[in-house]
């Protein structure tokens, strides 16, 4: 790659000799048709917030990519590895068959339950493909998931929840791995509807939540306070290690919440993170010391990001960190963002 020193062009040289997982070769009509998709004001991509500043994607030669922004971004070939930017085949309608060019081929898909991947022998690479097969297996139900851990159904599980480290320490052959990462959840607050729309509601919930506790007892020491923002310290010089923390304080809380005037309100809890319901359960306790009824109305993980998420005024979130602050901050609030921020404002309060 080479780039201008003022960041508003790149050129992109692309690998040689790669091919699709139909055997059709990889080129650069693949780059620009693919990168095109997220780009227009009817795009329903989640990210082309990340590309507002996208003049135009060109062609130089079959393996040379030109791409022209309007503004310096210095961030853009980082933002360019995100998932939701992957590298598709030229006018591809049918997005089922999951034809890429990695070490692994898809062999079956079945959404919500399981999918089944297995080595590619055309893969450009000669190292990387250490496994025959990769099995990847849905399970939505945290208890269901660590049995099958245990059990020795699956070799490895991601979103192991706290209170389950002992028990898994303690088993011989399973190892815990944890490190500190970006990764944060909290509860969600639509910003275009009611109660959210009422700053001194927003203001009362955020102040009610005992972070401490949450850290200590439910997460075991396996996380850091949040400061209802998305930056945390995991981003480096990024995070505003001056920005004051915000801390419980119930009588503050109340003030707020009876100016506010709303004395309930129905919070949607799905266990899309370890600790997260137990959050919830300590909010509504809270809240009730000081005369707020907060309802809790659990749903499942199955469907939730799609029939719950960013529909209802008050749900539960959880967010991977991504590879920069302004790329974060892009997708979450990003100006005419899609399926993440309805009128591109939400608040998140990142409690653990």
């Amino acid at each position: 790659m080479v780039s201008q020193c003022n960041a508003t062009e790149y050129t992109f040289k692309l690998r040689k000799g790669v091919t699709f997982h139909d055997g059709s070769a990889f080129s650069a009509d693949d780059v620009i048709w693919s990168m095109n998709r997220h780009l227009g004001k009817d795009s329903p991509s989640p990210i082309k917030a990340f590309f507002a500043s996208v003049v135009e994607w060109k062609k130089i030669d079959s393996h040379t990519v030109k791409l022209t922004l309007s503004s310096p971004d210095a961030d853009m070939p980082i933002k360019l590895t995100q998932f939701q930017a992957k590298i598709v085949k030229k006018d591809t309608t049918d997005f089922s068959k999951g034809a890429g060019t990695g070490p692994y081929l898809v062999e079956s898909f079945q959404p919500g339950v399981k999918s089944v991947h297995v080595r590619n022998p055309n893969y450009w690479r000669d190292t990387g493909q250490y496994l025959d097969a990769i099995e990847i297996t849905a399970i939505t139900d945290p208890n269901a998931r660590l049995n099958a851990l245990l059990a020795g159904d699956v070799d490895m599980m991601t979103v192991l929840n706290a209170k389950s480290i002992k028990q898994v320490e303690k088993t011989d052959g399973v190892e815990v791995m944890s490190v500190p990462a970006g990764l944060y959840g909290g509860i969600c607050c639509l910003k275009n509807t009611m109660p959210g729309q009422d700053d001194d509601f927003v203001m009362g919930m955020r102040m009610i939540q005992d972070r401490e506790k949450i850290v200590r007892s439910f997460l075991k020491g396996h996380g850091q306070v949040g400061n209802d923002h998305p930056i945390s310290p995991a981003y480096g010089a990024d995070h505003c290690h001056e920005l004051p923390q915000r801390t419980y304080d119930p009588g503050k809380a109340k003030w707020h919440l009876n100016k506010s005037g709303i004395s309930s309100a129905e919070l949607f809890v799905a266990p899309v993170q370890g600790g997260i319901e137990e959050t919830c359960l300590l909010m509504q306790q809270n809240l009730k010391k000081i005369g707020f009824d907060l309802k809790l109305k659990k749903v499942p993980t199955d469907g939730y990001w799609g029939a719950v998420w960013m529909k209802e005024p008050l749900n539960v979130v959880t967010w991977n960190m991504r590879p920069t602050a302004n790329a974060m901050m892009s997708i979450q609030f990003g100006p005419g963002v899609t399926g993440m921020t309805p009128s591109g404002t939400v608040i998140e309060w990142a409690n653990c």
